[in-house]
């Protein structure tokens, strides 16, 4: 969004003002149809902006599409409009398992124009100029067009396609693709779920984030706009982990991270404790099972987090659970927090995050 300079803050640009306001003016677009457009909820570099559901006499359809959303004069070319992109990101629209659609609004006559980004590159070839007619503007009384282009888009394949791929970007975007779809069917996430152990590390990264949203995180303020309770209660009764699953979440802590509050690995900590928010003697012994089955296998980094898991949980306790952990699991003692832990349970009597 922003550079900085020597005279102060952050720089707030006229291109990032404009992109803003070209969001803006989809929002109140689809706000206007009783569409639901969901911005995607933080940085990413995906080529989308978002995912728009459609409904239809009130109720969602289940259709879904993403947006990428440009703003400003510059994308005017000769009568048109045109979306510059590179290789990568074509090739990741083109392949994508929910079809993504350029949005381009033009400032000067606050018209919003449309084109099937996944479509046009699948049946013009990779290299397709991704040119926008002006007469594809959606806001000005023309939008059958667009519902017609968006009811033979969503017909394409399935995330579950996706998710056999090898590709780590492919597999990235269909986790993400996971949160869009899942406001309907929350059978994507289910879905999610089931295949993340088995993604690549970046794409399991992403489906932690994802799957966050249906956890008890109390930070997760974004949740209760995104999908129903109900919708989030019957995916986050799916996290049920084995002692193996929880060794792997265990495993994606960054070390400079730790627990801390609103980070990455604070969506770990919520999938582990799981549905058993107000029962925790499950998590517990999960954390303790993972640290132990983590230690004999030489699974250090996440042995050493799920001890930090297990003795934070005992409150109070933390001192004998913490002896006691090491004398089960000797290799426990060359942990490089060994000594914080114990330096804390020392001075305190427990630890904290």
């Amino acid at each position: 969004m922003a550079a900085s300079d020597d005279l102060g803050g952050p720089i707030v640009s006229d291109t990032w003002v404009t992109s803003q306001k070209a969001v803006n003016a989809f929002k109140a677009f689809c706000l206007d149809q009783g569409w639901v457009f969901t911005e995607t909820p933080e940085q990413t570099d995906f080529g989308k902006d978002g995912y728009l559901d459609f409904s239809k006499e009130g109720r969602l359809t289940g259709q879904c599409i993403a947006l990428q959303i440009k703003g400003g004069v510059s994308f005017h070319r000769h009568g048109s409009y045109v979306i510059p992109a590179d290789r990568r990101r074509r090739k990741f629209w083109s392949e994508s398992s929910v079809p993504v659609f350029g949005i381009v609004w033009d400032p000067a006559d606050g018209g919003l124009y449309w084109t099937d980004l996944t479509g046009t590159l699948r049946h013009e070839g990779i290299a397709a100029t991704l040119q926008i007619p002006a007469t594809n503007r959606v806001d000005a009384g023309n939008i059958e067009d667009f519902l017609d282009a968006m009811w033979r888009a969503t017909s394409g394949p399935a995330v579950a396609l996706v998710f056999g791929s090898d590709d780590a970007d492919l597999q990235d975007g269909a986790a993400y693709d996971c949160f869009g779809l899942g406001r309907a069917n929350p059978a994507y996430l289910v879905l999610l779920r089931r295949v993340m152990f088995g993604l690549q590390p970046s794409a399991l990264d992403q489906a932690i984030k994802v799957l966050n949203y249906c956890s008890h995180n109390g930070d997760n303020s974004y949740r209760a706009r995104w999908m129903s309770e109900a919708n989030r209660t019957a995916v986050r009764r799916h996290f049920i982990w084995g002692i193996d699953e929880a060794i792997e979440l265990l495993d994606r802590v960054p070390d400079e991270e730790g627990f801390e509050r609103g980070s990455f690995s604070s969506c770990i900590y919520w999938l582990i404790v799981g549905p058993h928010l107000s029962d925790s003697s499950h998590y517990v012994k999960l954390a303790e099972d993972a640290t132990l089955r983590a230690a004999a296998t030489g699974r250090e980094h996440a042995a050493k987090w799920g001890l930090v898991l297990r003795v934070y949980w005992a409150g109070g306790e933390g001192p004998q659970v913490f002896d006691r952990l090491l004398k089960a699991q000797p290799s426990l003692r060359h942990s490089d927090l060994i000594g914080l832990i114990a330096q804390d349970l020392t001075d305190h009597g427990y630890i904290a995050l």
